[in-house]
């Protein structure tokens, strides 16, 4: 229960007794930044993003591995469940951390168990996956993909203002938002002129931007 990931929003979301044996049947791993994986890879139980960033997608051909993204996760988001319980087509997908990340991995016994017997676990897991896995999912398409390079950056800073999240650099906005990094660069000036407040923690979005600039320089 001591646990130093425990403040995400998948854990607290859950009651105390629900917590208890989720952390008996937890197995927590660490991920370096630009480790991809098979979508299959978290299909051996239920796999909980408790650190880190996320990006899920298709691989590129032979000779351009990058990914093409469509879809984000970050801390407290279910990255895998059970293969029984997800489209097949979804683990020909891949997912490659965006940063460094650490994950709860629940084994298939005891996601099984959870999933059987504990009715707060099943709407935790359930709601994380509305919100990551549709809700989310749909606006980046709509942002990302069928809009153009303004509305799919500004997709990427808002993302991370409202997950509390420190702004990614270029390359890794480029990433997700599909873009080339040079295209990046230009449309977050143009953003911190139009939409500066986007840069801001929540909280503080009626003060000062000065400095700002710089960052994106």
């Amino acid at each position: 229960m001591n646990c130093p990931y425990g403040n995400n929003r998948f854990c607290t979301s859950i009651p105390a007794q629900t917590r208890e044996k989720v952390c008996e049947g937890c197995r927590i791993k660490t991920y370096a930044k630009g480790q991809q994986f098979s979508q299959k890879f978290w299909s051996r139980g239920v796999s909980l993003l408790l650190e880190g960033i996320v990006v899920v997608g298709e691989l590129g051909s032979e000779e351009n591995s990058h990914i093409i993204s469509s879809g984000i996760a970050t801390s407290g988001d279910i990255i895998g469940q059970l293969a029984s319980q997800t489209p097949a087509a979804i683990h020909d997908r891949s997912t490659m951390f965006l940063t460094d990340g650490a994950v709860a991995l629940f084994e298939e016994n005891v996601a099984k168990s959870l999933f059987e017997t504990d009715l707060d676990f099943v709407k935790a897991v359930f709601d994380s996956c509305m919100r990551c896995c549709v809700a989310e999912s749909d606006k980046m398409m709509r942002e990302v993909g069928g809009k153009d390079s303004y509305a799919a950056v500004r997709y990427v800073v808002e993302y991370c203002q409202r997950h509390h999240i420190p702004q990614l650099t270029h390359e890794q906005i480029a990433t997700v938002s599909n873009r080339r990094r040079p295209t990046v660069t230009k449309v977050l000036h143009k953003i911190l002129e139009q939409e500066p407040e986007l840069f801001q923690p929540i909280e503080e979005t009626n003060s000062s931007i000065q400095g700002l600039g710089s960052r994106y320089s």
